[in-house]
């Protein structure tokens, strides 16, 4: 799950812009691919295949460590700025976001049509387009198709 707080300017009652300041989730399940399919009528993981080649070949280009606890520098950052011209990213990730976007009720996370609705017309989430934010989704999603794997074991031939 990512959980970020979003600031985002908004009207009050008397029409005086204000800041706002949200906290937003998002979850990678079942129900976001499901969500993703519905909205675009295409295949999540062949668009997430594409667009994470194209996403890997400029982090590698970026010389950015893959340690899960690496935090990415403003030079590398910069390096990977062209991706924010990619329409194939840009597209997926668009896209995918309100999917991925959960909500809270009844103490369980919610992620459904009007959840989708709710984080597209939403002041707060073109706030979220950044490069880093990229990043991060893909690697919340690589993360969770990691973590389901089969793991190779190495002891396995040793008896």
């Amino acid at each position: 799950m990512i959980r970020k707080t979003v600031t985002f300017l908004d009207l009050d009652e008397g029409l005086n812009e204000i800041e706002k300041e949200k906290t937003v989730r998002f979850l990678y399940t079942l129900k976001s691919i499901s969500l993703y399919e519905q909205k675009t009528n295409s295949n999540f993981f062949e668009d997430n295949e594409k667009t994470f080649k194209v996403f890997l070949n400029a982090i590698n280009g970026a010389d950015i460590s893959k340690s899960e606890n690496a935090e990415i520098t403003d030079t590398q950052l910069l390096k990977i700025a062209p991706l924010m011209n990619n329409s194939e990213i840009n597209r997926f990730l668009i896209n995918l976001l309100p999917c991925m976007y959960a909500e809270i009720e009844n103490g369980k996370f919610v992620q459904n049509e009007e959840t989708v609705s709710v984080a597209e017309n939403s002041l707060w989430l073109m706030e979220l387009v950044t490069i880093k934010f990229f990043v991060e989704i893909f690697s919340e999603i690589s993360k969770n198709q990691l973590k389901n794997a089969p793991k190779s074991n190495s002891k396995k031939n040793k008896s």
